[in-house]
């Protein structure tokens, strides 16, 4: 729950505020493109936190995995399924504060 708090609210620094936006995408709104590079760094910075916490909390659910083999499949599946999260969270930022001074410098 609290890895989820975590990754809620680093959505929220990243996308709050008005909801007009550019061209064909839509998340490409103009409050993103006035967000300040302090959001965005506090934005990618709540993700780790958020991770690990959800990690933990899947992790934890391998206790009632009774066979040995579907322990260890469901391990790796949460490892490989819970990093691209991270990575697309990056990538996403990283996006938003290239837009952002895009529409700033004209």
């Amino acid at each position: 729950m609290l890895g989820c708090a975590f990754m809620c609210s680093g959505d929220w620094l990243m996308m709050y505020g008005d909801t007009a936006h550019y061209g064909d995408v839509i998340w490409l709104t103009e409050s993103a493109a006035q967000i300040p590079a302090w959001r965005n760094l506090l934005s990618t910075r709540v993700v780790y936190p958020a991770i690990i916490l959800y990690e933990i909390g899947l992790f934890n659910i391998e206790k009632y995995i009774n066979r040995e083999k579907q322990t260890k499949i469901y391990h790796y599946l949460t490892v490989f399924g819970m990093t691209p999260w991270l990575c697309i969270h990056i990538y996403v930022t990283a996006i938003l504060y290239v837009f952002g001074m895009m529409r700033q410098n004209g």
